[in-house]
């Protein structure tokens, strides 16, 4: 599980030129843009990420500018992450805490608490996660920040499924639930039901769980293709364990088709593996 974020999920940014960077003339949204650059290639390119974090960090001490310095130890945390170099990752996190105590915005600190979070359970230390995990949610419940609530319990309901916990997440994704709701986030909703509906699936509940997979198909976009065809294929797997083959069947095929739209070639191999299993 790797994941480039900012307050601990994915943020998706407009690619800028490497050949604009200069530390010679960098202001301070310079600094920035550097720095959501990096977030955007983390997944793909995570050397990349932490040199680019680097170059933002030695620019932001030149100009003396707090935010660069907080933001760019996040960034360069997030690809020794991805890099799984956790030392190096936490090392970097925790300097970004320490100078954030500096700042007004607390903000950036929940984020570094969620990064932090996300590097301990990759470590599989698990109470460390959690123990961060609601250092930012504690921060976000004070500014009253939904989305951040919202997103956190989501992420402490994925934390407790992995630990086999499935109870503790169900309570998790209901907490953001009610979040999203109140934000009228049909994504957000839509995730948190299929993660819902997952751990229902779990405790062997099936008819709890296609009743969240349902809701969580129903708020997917026409054209969502890759987040429709993983809701059929889990929902599929549901009404197979309910001896309905027929159903689960026609599920498999819809989420296949789906996948063949987007090129989904590792969905597909998963798709076909259930569908052979399910004859």
């Amino acid at each position: 599980m790797k994941v480039c974020s900012v307050n601990g999920f994915v943020l998706f940014f407009s690619l800028l030129s490497f050949k604009t960077y200069s530390q010679n003339n960098l202001d301070t949204l310079g600094i920035l843009n550097i720095i959501k650059n990096a977030y955007e290639i983390c997944e793909n390119d995570p050397e990349k990420t932490i040199e680019l974090g680097k170059k933002a960090l030695d620019a932001s001490l030149k100009k003396k500018y707090l935010k660069g310095e907080v933001s760019a130890y996040n960034v360069i945390g997030v690809g020794y992450d991805v890099s799984a170099k956790y030392d190096s990752s936490i090392s970097y996190y925790f300097k970004g805490l320490k100078l954030s105590e500096k700042l007004s915005d607390n903000s950036l600190k929940a984020s570094i608490y969620n990064n932090i979070g996300l590097t301990y359970w990759n470590l599989s230390e698990y109470k460390n996660a959690i123990k961060y995990y609601y250092k930012a949610l504690s921060i976000f419940k004070n500014s009253k920040d939904l989305k951040g609530i919202a997103k956190t319990h989501n992420n402490l309901g994925l934390l407790y499924e992995d630990m086999l916990d499935s109870k503790s997440a169900i309570q998790q994704y209901k907490e953001s639930i009610s979040n999203y709701s109140q934000l009228n986030d049909t994504n957000g909703l839509s995730v948190a039901y299929l993660n819902l509906g997952t751990s229902y699936n779990s405790l062997n509940n099936f008819i709890e769980s296609e009743y969240y997979y349902k809701k969580s198909f129903s708020l997917k976009k026409e054209n969502d293709y890759y987040g429709k065809s993983i809701v059929l294929l889990n929902w599929a797997q549901v009404k197979n364990a309910l001896f309905q083959t027929d159903t689960a069947i026609a599920l498999i095929q819809q989420s296949i088709n789906d996948k063949e739209k987007i090129n989904d070639t590792n969905g597909l191999i998963s798709a076909y593996n259930v569908m052979a299993n399910t004859y």
